[in-house]
C-alpha cells in the first residue's frame, strides 16, 4: 500500500482539455495529501530521534522543535528531520511523565528520545508534522547511558580519565579560572565561598553556557580561555539539574 492508494480527491478543471494536463489548486492538492497522510497513519505512531531546535514555550503554552535523524559526519545536514508540535496540554502531561521517570530525564537540544504522535498535515501552513501526545522516558535515559559508557571507554582507552591527577598542583590554588554561566547561582555559591575563606584567592571567569546546543563549544572555549591566562587550576561550575541536563559536559 502507498500513501495515495486510497486517496479520492480529484483535481476539477473545467478548462483541462486533451492537450492540457489537469491543474491543481493548492487547496485540492493539500486535502489530498491530508487524506493520503490519514489512510496511511490513522493511528498514532511511536519514532525516535533526536532533539534539535527546540524552542522556547510560548505565550500559548505550546512547544515546537524538529526532530532529526543526524548526518553520519559530525557539521553535516541530518539525514532527516520532521517537525513536532507539543501543544499546552499534552505538554503538561509529558512534564509529568519525565518527572516521575527515575533520573528525571528532560527534553533538550541533542537528547535522543523516542515520542509518540499523530502524523499530520498542516494545510494552512503547508506543513508536514507530528502532534506529539507522549514520550518513553526509559529510552531516553538508556540512550544517555549507553552514550556515557561508550565516551568513559574511549577516554580510558587513551588514557585521559586519569589525566588530572598526573598535573602538579600548588597546596593552596590561588589563582583559579572559572568556567560557568556569569551572573548564575552556581557562579554566586562558587565565589562567595572562596570569598569566606582565609585565603586571597584570584579568580578569572570565563562565561560560558552550561546547558543545551551551545554549552561544549562555550565550556570548551572557555576552558581553552582561562587556561592561557596562567591560573592553577580550572573549576567547570554548574548548579544541579537532571542527568539529559548534564549531557553537554559529556
Amino acid at each position: 500500500m502507498t500513501l495515495w492508494d486510497s486517496v479520492d480527491d480529484e483535481p476539477v478543471d473545467s478548462s483541462d482539455t486533451p492537450d492540457q494536463p489537469e491543474t491543481w489548486t493548492i487547496a485540492e492538492l493539500s486535502a489530498a495529501i491530508g487524506s493520503g497522510l490519514r489512510a496511511r497513519f490513522p493511528t498514532e505512531v511511536w519514532l525516535r530521534g533526536e532533539i534539535s531546535g527546540m524552542r522556547p514555550v510560548g505565550r500559548t503554552g505550546h512547544q515546537y522543535f524538529d526532530l532529526i535523524e543526524p548526518g553520519s559526519e559530525p557539521g553535516t545536514y541530518p539525514d532527516a528531520k520532521l517537525s513536532v508540535s507539543l501543544f499546552r496540554t499534552s505538554r503538561a502531561r509529558v512534564l509529568d511523565v519525565l518527572a516521575a521517570a527515575p533520573g528525571a530525564a528532560t527534553m533538550a537540544d541533542g537528547v535522543e528520545v523516542r515520542i509518540r504522535g499523530k502524523v499530520d498535515w498542516w494545510a494552512s501552513g503547508g506543513q508536514l508534522r507530528i502532534v506529539m501526545s507522549d514520550i518513553d522516558p526509559v529510552f531516553t535515559l538508556g540512550q544517555l547511558d549507553a552514550q556515557r559508557r561508550a565516551l568513559l571507554a574511549l577516554l580510558a582507552s587513551e588514557g585521559l580519565l586519569d589525566a588530572n591527577s598526573r598535573l602538579a598542583v600548588p597546596p593552596v590554588p590561588l589563582r583559579v579560572g572559572l568556567v560557568t554561566s556569569a551572573g548564575s547561582a552556581a557562579h554566586a555559591d562558587f565565589v562567595n565561598e572562596l570569598r569566606s575563606s582565609p585565603y586571597a584567592f584570584d579568580v578569572l571567569l570565563a562565561d560560558a553556557r552550561v546547558q543545551g546546543a551551545d554549552a561544549p563549544r562555550t565550556i570548551v572555549a572557555g576552558i581553552d580561555k582561562v587556561a592561557g591566562l596562567g591560573v592553577d587550576v580550572i573549576a567547570v561550575v554548574r548548579g544541579g539539574g537532571s542527568r539529559s541536563d548534564l549531557v553537554a559536559f559529556d
